[in-house]
């Protein structure tokens, strides 16, 4: 019994556990050293769930768009400020109490020293644009600012017919609201350009939808044409025609034939 004894320590392998802190290591016969067993298991067992990850919530708000503010001193005109306003209180969804709760932050000088002074007695959106029409409302000055620009508007060469047409027709507008078709048929034509009113004159428009689709017409027709490097008058002569041999100075009689 003892040889046998002798002969399994040889084989078996001594596994010494030593308690040093609270935390369990083995050691082997080769000197290895496993440790922490018991958080190993604890840390595998365990039944504590991981801590959750806290969500982060963006609130996304509208970007608001400004009407401009108005101060009666000219730059804007009144009417053209109030469209303005209730456009964007439209896009912003405002009734008519909230247009009139927020009309504060949109007026500046005069006009808000009177509201501020008379918002008690302003109970409606109707009643604001009728007292302040009364007191900063120039439309008989709009009305002769819009005559005088449109007795002497004419295309530029660098606008297109439509943006001109347009623009004639908003000065049609607050010249005379009641303008008749036929009126602005002629403002139009009477500043529009040279190809485009022998167009017009000839297919005897009478409507302005009928001009806005010939300019747009003759628009796209230009479009398409293939652009020349130079341009000649028609009554010029060409310069290989003169008999300037050698590019000399001209004579008298040279220079008076040219020019005939």
């Amino acid at each position: 019994l003892c040889a046998v004894n002798s002969s399994l320590n040889k084989l078996l392998v001594t596994i010494l556990v030593e308690v040093d802190d609270p935390r369990t290591s083995m050691e082997t016969r080769s000197g290895r050293t496993i440790c922490d067993l018991s958080t190993a298991l604890t840390a595998g067992t365990s039944s504590t769930p991981p801590s959750s990850v806290q969500a982060t919530t963006y609130v996304t708000l509208p970007h608001l768009r400004d009407p401009g503010t108005f101060s009666g001193d000219g730059t804007i005109d009144l009417d053209t400020w109030l469209k303005r306003y209730e456009r964007v209180s439209a896009t912003h969804r405002w009734d008519p109490t909230l247009m009139l709760a927020n009309v504060l932050f949109y007026l500046d000088g005069t006009p808000r020293t009177w509201f501020e002074s008379h918002e008690a007695d302003i109970t409606s959106w109707d009643l604001f644009k009728e007292k302040i029409r009364d007191l900063f409302g120039d439309s008989s000055g709009r009305q002769l600012a819009a005559k005088k620009t449109l007795a002497t508007r004419a295309q530029s060469s660098t606008e297109s017919y439509v943006s001109y047409i347009l623009d004639v027709l908003a000065l049609c507008s607050k010249a005379d609201q009641c303008m008749s078709e036929d009126e602005k048929v002629n403002h139009v034509l009477k500043g529009i350009a040279d190809d485009a009113f022998n167009l017009l004159v000839f297919n005897n428009v009478s409507s302005i939808d009928t001009i806005l689709k010939e300019c747009r017409r003759l628009e796209q027709a230009k479009a398409r044409r293939v652009a020349q490097s130079t341009v000649r008058l028609s009554n010029a002569a060409a310069t290989s025609s003169c008999d300037d041999a050698f590019h000399q100075a001209p004579r008298c009689d040279n220079l008076t034939r040219i020019i005939r």
